[in-house]
């Protein structure tokens, strides 16, 4: 056990890129954090067998990818629904071209993965009724009053986009839970 131990902290770069690749793509905060840890491990280990000058670069590699990585974990980077293709996608309607007017962070805590945005947006034009019959014409939009609201939940990432009738603003609400 102790031999696999040192093998792998020798070969810290393999075991490192593996790890590097499980998450970005499950993009999960443990396996970053399980990243730098790792790459601290190994860059300490290589510092103890007196390979000191190869030290340098991956100590300082090593910090700045641990500052990111708690960068990115404390101020996550908010998906971008606030793309009309992205949102014409998931909603499966054509939208009409929109500016953002105001995005803000309305919740988040410190060491904490939840966290919610709020956008609205200004259309260009008012959507006319052509636009909200196709919206009556499917399940998944749902009506209240003037208000058309559409809803798209997946893993622990949440989106949620309100129009109103004779209104140029929309709401985009989205977040992780």
């Amino acid at each position: 056990m102790k031999k696999i131990f040192l093998y792998c902290l020798n070969k810290g770069w393999i075991i490192s890129t593996i790890i590097f690749a499980l998450a970005v793509y499950f993009n999960e905060d443990w396996l970053w954090l399980l990243f730098c840890l790792f790459l601290l491990l190994t860059s300490i280990f290589k510092y103890r067998t007196k390979k000191k000058k190869r030290y340098l670069i991956p100590a300082f590699t090593v910090i700045f990818i641990c500052i990111l990585t708690v960068w990115n974990i404390l101020y996550p980077s908010k998906d971008d629904f606030t793309n009309r293709k992205n949102i014409q996608r998931i909603t499966g309607v054509n939208i009409p071209k929109f500016k953002v007017i105001n995005s803000r962070l309305v919740h988040e805590q410190l060491f904490d993965t939840e966290y919610e945005f709020l956008t609205k947006i200004e259309f260009e034009s008012l959507p006319d009724n052509i636009f909200f019959n196709k919206l009556d014409a499917m399940p998944s939009w749902h009506k209240k009053g003037d208000v058309y609201s559409y809803s798209y939940g997946i893993d622990d990432k949440y989106f949620c986009l309100k129009i109103t009738k004779g209104s140029k603003i929309a709401e985009i609400t989205d977040g992780k839970f």
